[in-house]
């Protein structure tokens, strides 16, 4: 009866906390009048697809979730698109429950209920660890409340539900260990596997070391333990249940997977070795705050009582030493782009493998909670010595200068209070009871804190980038101006359609908000795209081609265009009236009374275009499905040019093998080459002025990229300010960034002498434009 008072009373006293902590918070963001949609991939994938699903499960939607749309772009399977969001996921379901016109709040109620069951989970793997009342609801609010979680909660809320399943996992391993049933191991598998497969093979990581580390820890302080062949036996049966139980989603998605966009899509750790050295010098600030610039997803901002735990438990390194090693190799894992890579499905450095660090901090600091008695003289000594270590080492990061953002500020002063209550801790040991409630409130405030340091315009600029309240679900009524309703009344036929290039500026390669109005968009945004077709528009070089969005526009390429059966275009009205050109084939849809068909702009507030719509239609179009009667061999196909294949396409097939009795087809081009010059429009910096230069726009000190077009300083101006800049004396390490950069411009002047051939990207990936003349 005891113990479930004591659970009770953890749960309350977490869900109070968690409701102040959210209201102060995400409350501070509503009173902005932002909601927590991000204005890139919150509202080009996660709402619009959140929308169409909440239309299937009411089956009001185009399609089943089980079946092929022609809404996705050029086609694609519903389900296996969507699973990657929200299939597996069972809060999403909770959407259905829902008014249609307040998918928003569902949005933002469903993201803060994912991050409540964040701390349910960790509660019940501290429950099995029997951690006592205090260290239970601590660690469970530091779990929830951090610089990672803060930050995908608006980004990204689909990346709350590994951190929700990871305790779970551990828990179910860890009862294995104990002889225990190996079901429950099987049916977390299975959840996680139907969830998101990416998500899968990151936790796999994390559980195979929780199971190594663990195991051998136990063996060390001499635990009975199942015999090794049984262990491993029953192991493997929770995973093959799980692979069984999962497989009906899991088979489809593994498959749609393998032969996507992503496969080879990107180089391995970027070819880093080693992180570019702004990275390291902002991972000591890091630790407790968020300071504005995220590197590598290097999101750690957790709290100052963890780091004071840390202190604590390496002391008594022999005792915790399944914690000690797991922070060693946290530390050791944060240095090398290798490991972002690995854990990241082989692909680029990012360290989203820092949600499962997450779990270690707050277990570090509920183990300390449970043991205040045990904190010594020598450990505040230990901790004093840490503390000026690490203002030495920020100190240094920073360019022996102490500049920090007013939120920066209140965090240390959060984290000297911490110190304080343990010197009191101390001097008065008796206390040690009523002083787990101060650590309670400190932990409280220390989470809005960092909270604040995302949501509240007074210490970021982040919410600038969230959008108003309400725009989203405008955005997606009229996001062609009501374009796409005048088409349906005139053309009951099944039509594609698409916008020029500049119809939206947004910085997203895509938006999915024309799957919710049955344009039949060839443009789509996901992050599980068809290999196949990512292959055709790089075949073509459309130059709009990327990995989450192979066609999007085709830059507007008429002969594409009608290839892919694209009837319909929509256009900027203001285009229209300055008589900007328009793609061969098209021309302006007509009104009965025989003018162009103009959709006034319905303003929507801070993302409308600013302008109409112009709807042109192309008299070239090709049919949605068609035959060749003639076949273009793969060596005539390669020894095309880009746009000779297009139009290559349009007299025959191209095939992977000649094919016998098919004639091959006898290819006319209209191409003409024109001679031109190519101009950089933008550059890496290249000399130590415009460094300095740059670092003073952006408030920075260590960024040696940017765009050219500010007024060069005059030498004098740069001798000012290379001191207030860290540049007086440049490193070696400048300087090679500065050469480095300077190569890749020698090494496009000269590619580029006789027309485009090379679109590089300076040292640290940022892409270069360029203009013809």
């Amino acid at each position: 009866m005891k113990r479930k008072t004591n659970r009770l009373s953890v749960w309350l006293t977490y869900t109070l906390t968690f409701l102040i902590i959210v209201t102060a918070t995400f409350g501070a963001l509503h009173a902005t009048g932002h909601s927590i949609i991000w204005n890139l991939d919150g509202i080009a994938q996660h709402y619009p697809i959140l929308t169409e699903f909440y239309r299937i499960l009411h089956g009001t939607a185009h399609q089943s979730l089980f079946g092929w749309s022609w809404n996705l772009g050029l086609g694609a399977d519903q389900m296996t698109t969507f699973a990657y969001y929200l299939v597996g996921d069972p809060f999403s379901y909770l959407i259905a429950l829902f008014p249609a016109n307040q998918l928003e709040l569902g949005y933002t109620l469903l993201t803060i209920f994912r991050l409540y069951v964040v701390g349910l989970s960790f509660i019940a793997l501290a429950n099995h660890f029997h951690f006592k009342n205090a260290g239970s609801v601590i660690g469970a609010l530091i779990y929830t409340f951090n610089g990672f979680t803060f930050y995908v909660s608006y980004h990204h809320p689909f990346f709350l539900l590994p951190m929700i399943f990871f305790p779970l996992l551990c828990l179910t391993i860890d009862l294995i260990l104990q002889g225990r049933s190996w079901w429950w191991l099987g049916i977390v598998t299975a959840a996680i596997l139907i969830c998101n497969v990416y998500f899968a093979y990151l936790i796999a990581f994390g559980a195979l070391l929780f199971l190594i580390i663990r195991y051998a820890d136990l063996k060390y302080k001499h635990v009975s333990l199942p015999r090794l062949w049984p262990l491993l036996l029953r192991l493997a049966a929770a995973i093959l249940l799980a692979l069984l139980i999962a497989s009906v989603i899991l088979l489809p998605n593994v498959m749609a997977m393998m032969h996507s966009s992503r496969m080879g899509g990107s180089i391995f750790a970027n070819n880093l070795h080693w992180y570019p050295e702004i990275y390291y010098r902002t991972l000591p600030d890091n630790l407790l705050t968020s300071n504005g610039n995220i590197y590598y997803w290097a999101l750690i901002a957790t709290s100052g009582l963890t780091l004071i735990a840390m202190v604590w438990t390496l002391r008594r390194f022999k005792r915790y030493l399944a914690l000690n090693i797991t922070l060693i190799l946290i530390a050791l894992g944060l240095l090398f782009p290798a490991v972002a890579a690995t854990l990241n499905v082989m692909s680029t450095p990012s360290n989203r493998w820092l949600m499962m660090a997450q779990l270690v901090f707050a277990l570090t600091a509920a183990t300390l909670v449970d043991h205040l008695d045990a904190f010594s003289t020598h450990d505040f000594l230990w901790l004093t010595g840490v503390i000026a270590g690490l203002i030495i080492v920020i100190w240094i990061a920073n360019g022996y200068l102490f500049k920090f953002r007013q939120i920066q500020l209140l965090t240390y002063l959060l984290f000297m209070l911490f110190v304080w209550l343990f010197s009191l801790l101390l001097l008065r040991p008796q206390l040690a009871q009523p002083l787990k409630l101060g650590l309670l409130g400190l932990v409280l405030l220390n989470a809005i804190t960092i909270g604040l340091s995302f949501y509240d315009t007074n210490y970021s600029g982040a919410p600038a980038n969230e959008l108003p309240t309400k725009a989203a679900g405008q955005w997606s009524k009229w996001y062609f101006d009501g374009a796409d309703n005048y088409l349906h009344n005139r053309d009951n036929g099944f039509y594609r359609t698409s916008t020029t290039n500049d119809y939206y500026t947004m910085a997203t390669v895509g938006n999915n908000i024309p799957m919710l109005l049955n344009t039949h968009t060839i443009s789509s945004y996901y992050s599980v795209q068809n290999g196949a077709v990512n292959r055709f528009n790089q075949q073509l070089a459309n130059v709009q081609n990327s990995m989450n969005n192979p066609t999007s526009a085709v830059d507007t390429r008429g002969s594409m265009l009608s290839l892919l059966n694209v009837k319909y275009l929509f256009a900027r009205e203001d285009d229209q009236l300055n008589h900007q050109a328009l793609p061969y084939g098209f021309t302006p849809l007509k009104t009965k009374a025989g003018q162009p068909a103009i959709i006034d702009d319905h303003p929507i507030y801070s993302v409308g275009n600013g302008t109409g719509t112009a709807i042109l239609k192309n008299r070239y179009a090709l049919p949605l499905a068609y035959t060749q009667a003639a076949q273009i061999t793969p060596a005539a196909f390669h020894h095309l040019s880009a746009l000779k294949r297009q139009e290559a396409l349009l007299e025959g097939a191209s095939v992977q093998k000649p094919v016998a009795g098919v004639p091959k087809a006898h290819l006319k081009t209209a191409t003409k080459h024109a001679a031109y010059k190519v101009q950089l429009t933008s550059e890496p910096i290249l000399k130590i002025p415009d460094l300095i230069n740059y670092r003073l726009q952006h408030n920075t000190r260590y960024s040696p990229s940017a765009s050219l077009g500010r007024r060069p300083l005059s030498p004098k101006q740069a001798a000012t300010y290379a001191a207030a800049t860290g540049l007086t004396k440049p490193s070696t390490e400048v300087q090679k960034l500065l050469a480095q950069n300077q190569a890749i411009v020698d090494n496009d002047t000269t590619a580029n002498q006789h027309g485009l051939h090379d679109m590089s990207s300076d040292i640290l990936g940022q892409q270069q434009t360029y203009a013809s003349s």
